[in-house]
């Protein structure tokens, strides 16, 4: 199972929205969306890590939406799994100060 997001319009008042769920592949998160009710471009769905580089550090032209995973540069992936391990840490002491009260 993996990370994916995607950019997805709701069918309702056709706004643009960020979705992040975790799949079997890229797929099955396409007709999990299609099936909630969002318009899916299977373009503009990445892994998550993908998906963020695109976001955060390209223009988002066509072009960029063609990257793949080993296209990332390392410093970001690292970078990445970084950030990753210290919001799992945050969550873990925020955990474990909720249980501590009890």
């Amino acid at each position: 199972m993996r990370m994916y997001k995607a950019a997805v319009r709701s069918r309702e008042d056709n706004k643009i929205l960020f979705i992040e769920s975790e799949y079997p592949s890229k797929k099955a998160f396409a007709v999990g969306l299609r099936a909630n009710g969002y318009k899916v471009n299977p373009a503009m769905i990445k892994q998550t890590v993908l998906f963020e580089y695109i976001v955060g550090y390209t223009n988002c032209s066509p072009e960029d939406w063609k990257l793949r995973v080993k296209d990332i540069p390392a410093w970001y992936l690292q970078e990445y799994q970084w950030n990753a391990a210290r919001m799992l840490k945050g969550l873990l002491y925020r955990l474990y100060d909720s249980r501590k009260g009890e």
